[in-house]
């Protein structure tokens, strides 16, 4: 019998958009596709549950028609929990006397197969979250994968892999399931209450600290590694003991990475490929897009973006930098589906490694010219992260990042070599030589004193009354572990009766005591003449803006005092901000309440020998106002 050679052609003339969710939308991405013979379309969302935020879709599942039209939704699970409907359909039931339908499963969830009909009836789920063997969601490693299958005779099969093994289970009872109708009563009642519970359901997820970068005017020392504290932290519920706290600092001509990982097995990697240690054992990676003009929602690497991973190759400390994308590259490296253009060791990075118990630490120093950077290249996007490799040291086990939460898969090759530069985040740079100490709070501040020396080396609490503080938090942090809140901590009293002169009325808060004030200063020497970058980063919450026609308002503003031994020689008033800032927004060398299109320095007075850096919130209005300040830096223009 002649073999048919007949391939399927598809006319790309006639294919048109069913969906269509715009790049910057805030719709979470699509996770999986499925298609039913029925012509339904199914589509899922992301969902992720991990420490410190979730990520939680508006609707996990969506069903469509052929025209793009949605039919129904179920909404995204707030849990992991038996009862929390998640998945990817991969297979087409026919039920019976329900008619069809599809069965979901997905890993990283809850390890359930759920049962749906074409036309949304939840019809029950199965399995279970137990991490032991048999036939429940049983994964060592690897990855697994759950999916079902109809036999010719109508049986529902459910088929789970794990362990190097396949487990079929075959679904019965439902040969006696049947459709019913009933009049359904919803009362305003119901309504209210359901509103209520959506309201409290809402998931707000709360910003990261970006991946700070301190500048130092040397070569680092062990003294400067503080790695219980310094960087960004990772986290993992997976499994208990794992996580750590990875540093980048800068001097100008390198930069340096420090990372402290907890481990039950502390740095093994047995791997034979020098190329491709990410997949055999334990390694530091370090991701960088180096193109500052780069797309930052693009999904494929482009020029300039790379990778820099650091471990130990059978006792070997090894650095290999990957560059996904260089024209004209002579040695591309093939990875699957993955091509990497240049694969290269770097003998002048390798890193120095200590094991403890329970932990490793890992430093290296990465000269800039190596990443092609400048010796002050702005601000940058990446990540940074670690994989864990098996009890063997010759495979991985898990892939932890900081700002890339989508790295479930670990035993694909293709998915693992791949940069993914939309899952990365802001990288800051600090400005060089950085005149302000303690410009991210970290350490303590102190009250007002009256000596000479006032405001110098550190930030002093010149003013704090009626009710406005200034105190370190933690609640939101732009860059490392702490930020400055200004807060109103006690409602201003407003006065009995309103009066037409704004001036009379604020005088009258609390009891003519006047409104809440509260002000931070600190006073560092400068150069007459000279040009000055002044950057800091803010967000605010309950603030008033003022209007002319009722008083009341609440103002964060940020001033520069130049000053000489005499005296005050000059005054620039840099910010002002009565609105809220839900987001943490960074400010670069503002004029009042605008900030400059190219940012132009300021320009120290003639005559001047120190400027006296403030921060002040005033709340003439009974707001319970908060301002938090972070990173701020006032450095020479020139360096």
């Amino acid at each position: 019998m002649p073999i048919s050679t007949a391939v399927p052609r598809y006319s790309f003339d006639r294919c048109r958009p069913i969906i269509h969710h715009p790049a910057k939308s805030k719709t979470p991405p699509v996770t999986n596709l499925y298609v039913s013979s029925s012509g339904r379309l199914f589509v899922t969302y992301r969902n992720l549950f991990r420490a410190g935020a979730n990520q939680i879709a508006k609707e996990a599942i969506v069903c469509y028609d052929r025209e793009g039209r949605k039919l129904w939704s179920i909404a995204g699970p707030q849990d992991r929990g038996p009862k929390a409907v998640y998945g990817y359909p991969n297979a087409e039931f026919s039920y019976p006397e329900l008619g069809s339908g599809v069965v979901t499963w997905v890993w990283w969830h809850n390890g359930r197969a759920y049962l749906l009909t074409d036309d949304g009836l939840y019809l029950g789920g199965f399995l279970d979250n137990d991490l032991g063997t048999g036939p429940t969601f049983a994964r060592i490693g690897g990855e697994m994968s759950s999916y079902a299958s109809q036999t010719p005779d109508g049986r529902l099969l459910l088929v789970n892999g794990s362990n190097s093994s396949h487990h079929f289970l075959e679904i019965k009872g439902l040969e006696t399931a049947r459709r019913f109708e009933q009049k359904l009563v919803i009362t305003p009642a119901d309504v209210a209450a359901a509103q209520q519970a959506q309201q409290a359901g809402e998931v707000t997820e709360t910003e990261k600290p970006v991946v700070f970068v301190p500048h130092l005017d040397r070569t680092p020392n062990t003294a400067d590694w503080q790695l219980d504290r310094d960087g960004v932290r990772l986290v993992t519920s997976r499994k208990p003991g794992r996580g750590g706290r990875i540093t980048l600092k800068s001097d100008g001509t390198s930069l340096y990475l420090s990372a402290r990982i907890q481990d039950e097995t502390p740095m093994v990697n047995n791997g034979d490929n020098w190329q491709t240690p990410f997949i055999t054992g334990d390694c530091v990676d370090l991701m960088l897009a180096t193109d500052a003009k780069a797309d930052p929602e693009r999904r494929l690497a482009v020029r300039g973006d790379l990778r820099l991973l650091f471990t130990e190759l059978r006792g070997e400390p090894l650095a290999v930098l990957y560059r996904p994308v260089v024209p004209g590259a002579n040695h591309p490296v093939q990875m699957l589906a993955t091509v990497i253009d240049e694969v290269q060791r770097l003998p002048n990075c390798k890193p120095v490694i200590t094991r403890g118990n329970g932990y490793y630490t890992l430093t290296a120093r990465i000269p800039l010219e190596t990443l092609g950077l400048q010796s002050h290249p702005g601000d940058l996007r990446g990540d940074v992260g670690v994989i864990y490799g098996d009890v063997t040291g010759r495979d991985r086990d898990q892939r932890l990042y900081y700002y890339n939460q989508d790295t479930a898969m670990i035993s694909d090759l293709s998915t693992e070599a791949a940069l993914h530069p939309d899952q990365w985040g802001p990288i800051v740079l600090a400005y060089p030589h950085n005149l302000l100490k303690n410009s991210g709070f970290e350490e303590k501040f102190e009250g007002k004193t009256s000596n000479t020396a006032y405001g110098v080396g550190n930030w002093v609490i010149g003013v704090s009354k009626n009710g406005a503080t200034a105190t370190p938090t933690r609640q939101h942090v732009f860059a490392e572990n702490q930020a400055l809140l200004l807060k109103q901590e006690i409602p201003v009293k407003l006065p009995g009766k309103p009066s037409k002169n704004p001036q009379e009325y604020y005088r009258a808060l609390n009891d003519g005591r006047g409104g809440g004030f509260v002000l931070l200063d600190q006073k560092v020497p400068v150069v007459a003449g000279q040009k000055y970058n002044l950057r800091f980063a803010f967000r605010a919450e309950n603030m008033v803006t003022e209007n002319r026609k009722k008083p009341g308002y609440s103002i964060f503003a940020v001033w520069l005092f130049w000053q000489n031994a005499k005296g005050q020689v000059g005054t620039t008033w840099a910010w002002r901000s009565d609105r809220d800032q839900p987001t943490w927004r960074r400010v670069n060398n503002p004029r009042n309440s605008h900030v400059m299109v190219k940012g132009l320095p300021y320009t120290a007075p003639p005559e001047a020998t120190h400027v006296q850096i403030r921060l002040q919130l005033t709340v003439n209005t009974n707001a319970k106002s908060n301002v938090y300040i972070d990173d701020v830096e006032f450095a020479p223009a020139s360096q």
